[in-house]
């Protein structure tokens, strides 16, 4: 995406590409990541465990209203590790993508005719 010779239109398809990518890749790469990791400490004859944070008395908050739900903690590391890293990572990721190419998408919305002019 940085050929200066790759036209507009171009980079805003590879844009879109990558960022349904990424939307896909939130949904199954989690899984797909684990199987890979998995593979690679088989082959090194490592443990692929997810290992406990340390444990840390739960703090309960006293409640005023009854709409106010528990908030209770996760006690599995693997889907804590999915919800507090990878999750953030890969959302981070998407947002940063949409926001980027925002501006890059209007222009080329507005100027577009000019690049298909062969």
């Amino acid at each position: 995406m940085q050929d200066p010779q790759l036209e507009l239109s171009a980079v805003i398809r590879l844009m879109e590409e990558t960022q349904v990518f990424l939307k896909h890749y939130r949904e199954t790469g989690f899984e797909e990541t684990k199987i890979t990791e998995t593979e690679l400490a088989e082959n090194v004859d490592a443990e692929a465990v997810f290992q406990a944070a340390v444990q840390i008395r739960v703090r309960h908050k006293k409640r005023l209203f009854d709409y106010e739900s528990r908030d209770d903690p996760i006690q599995d590391p693997e889907t804590c590790y999915r919800i507090e890293n990878f999750n953030v990572i890969v959302d981070t990721a998407i947002n940063l993508i949409a926001v980027r190419f925002l501006q890059m998408q209007k222009h080329n919305g507005n100027f577009s005719f000019l690049y298909d002019i062969k």
